[in-house]
């Protein structure tokens, strides 16, 4: 007994050639592309954001900097 039932195969084989039409070569000339997606192409890059930050090193200095007064409160408070 065969693993695949041989009428399985009907469908596949068939009983009278398809006639073939000669008005040309056998060429799909569709495109393989939507030809919408090639505004995308040569659309230009967006524009850069100028309201987000560059990740960068802080170099000021973390008291001078963020509170001016904080040597002269220091330098008070020391003294006394």
């Amino acid at each position: 007994r065969p693993i695949v039932n041989p009428q399985a195969f009907k469908w596949i084989e068939r009983k009278e050639p398809k006639p073939r039409v000669d008005d040309g070569p056998e060429v799909d000339e569709r495109s393989y592309i939507n030809p919408n997606a090639l505004q995308y192409i040569d659309r230009p890059p967006p524009m850069k954001k100028t309201d987000v930050c560059e990740p960068e090193i802080d170099t000021r200095s973390f008291i001078l900097d963020r509170n001016p007064g904080a040597l002269a409160h220091l330098e008070r408070t020391s003294s006394n």
